[in-house]
Formats: C-alpha cells, structure tokens, sequence
C-alpha cells in the first residue's frame, strides 16, 4: 500500500487506488484508470491542489524514491511535489480545478528546475494544451532544459501497472530524464516497453499492449 496516514486517505480516497493495486485483475486497468480520471475530474467534485498535489507525491513514491509536497503556503521552492532521493525532480502540477498544462505551468516548471539547480523537471496536469508544446521546445532550444509534460492519466496507469512490473527510482528517473515535450501514448508505449526491456520483466507484451489501447481509446 502507499505510505500515507489514516487523515490523508480518508480525505483524498488515495487508499482506495493504493488497495485496489494489490487485488485488481490486470484487465480490468483501462476501467480503472478511467473512472479514477471521471472522479477526479467530476465537475461538481474536482480535485484541488492539495487532492492532486498528495496524489501525485505518493504515486511517485511506488518508484522508491523520496518524494514532499513542497508547494504548500510557507515553502520556500517553487516546486509543487519535489523528489529529493535518489535524485532531484520537480514539478508545476495543474490539478483539475485549476487549468490543463499551460505556456503558464511550462515556465513554472523551468523556474523551479532552475531554483532547485536541476534539468529533471515536469509539468503535469489532466490535458496539454498545445500551446504548451511548443514553449516547452522554446526553452529547451533556448536554455536547454526540458521539461516532461505528463498527463494525470499515464500517472494513474503506472500506478495500477506496479504491482505486475517493479518499477524502480531509475524507472522514474528515465521517464522525467529521456521524454521532455509532450508525452502521448505512443510516447508512453515507448517509454513502458522500453523499461520492462530493461528491468527484464516477464510480464506479457501482447496483454500490455491491450491494456494501453483499450486505456486511451
């Protein structure tokens, strides 16, 4: 399970997620990942930051990695979930009450890579609006720092996948470290197979394959 306490996942429903990990049939993935998305994303109910934020520090910590919501009022960074151990990442986290990822969350992003003396740095949200897509390139052509822009959903996905692959801190490290720009499924597939090529998982390809597409119809 995720390590959080009893006050945090009676008010973010994040237990149910980190449950459902250990007993969901792989199959059933795509139907979850969706309904976690429709959830968080229900217009009379959709998260705010510190829902997201939580989420988001703890969905990194299945990586083995040392990871704070450093975005809280009296923090000193400008990182909203900070890795620390066994590297350093940041990030700007749109969650779904505020705006997708934005020319505003890519900037933010590079601010906080520059203060933290880091070129690991992603900007996350539910949707990348495209013009996103292309600042992001502008700064990396421009003061070469990269900046992943990771949608929620993929997030989810790998969540429910650790308990059939054994993501590592380096899993986690090449995603943020080889994907700067947008990241789509066909740049997720990529990034996936090449990772249980390298961790030397027997997981089924073919299944896997499945379970990607029927998420992103």
């Amino acid at each position: 399970m995720l390590d959080i306490n009893k006050k945090e996942a009676e008010s973010l429903e994040i237990e149910k997620q980190a449950e459902k990990t250990n007993t969901i049939d792989f199959d059933d993935i795509p139907k979850l990942v969706n309904e976690f998305i429709e959830r968080i994303n229900n217009p009379d109910k959709k998260w705010g930051k510190d829902k997201c934020y939580t989420y988001i520090r703890n969905a990194f910590r299945i990586f083995g990695v040392d990871a704070i919501y450093s975005g809280s009022g009296g923090m000193k960074t400008r990182s909203d979930v900070t890795i620390l151990v066994p590297f350093k990442a940041v990030s700007e986290i749109k969650s779904p009450a505020e705006a997708p990822i934005n020319l505003k969350a890519v900037r933010q992003a590079v601010d906080a890579a520059v203060q933290a003396e880091t070129n690991l740095t992603m900007a996350i949200g539910l949707t990348t609006h495209s013009g996103a897509i292309d600042q992001e390139k502008k700064y990396f052509k421009t003061i070469g720092i990269g900046v992943l822009l990771l949608e929620i959903k993929f997030i989810s996905l790998l969540v429910f996948l650790s308990p059939f692959i054994d993501f590592s801190p380096e899993s986690l490290k090449r995603l943020i470290q080889n994907n700067h720009g947008y990241f789509g499924k066909k740049e997720f597939k990529k990034y996936l197979f090449g990772e249980i090529d390298i961790l030397k998982s027997e997981i089924d390809r073919e299944r896997l394959e499945k379970i990607i597409e029927e998420t992103f119809i």
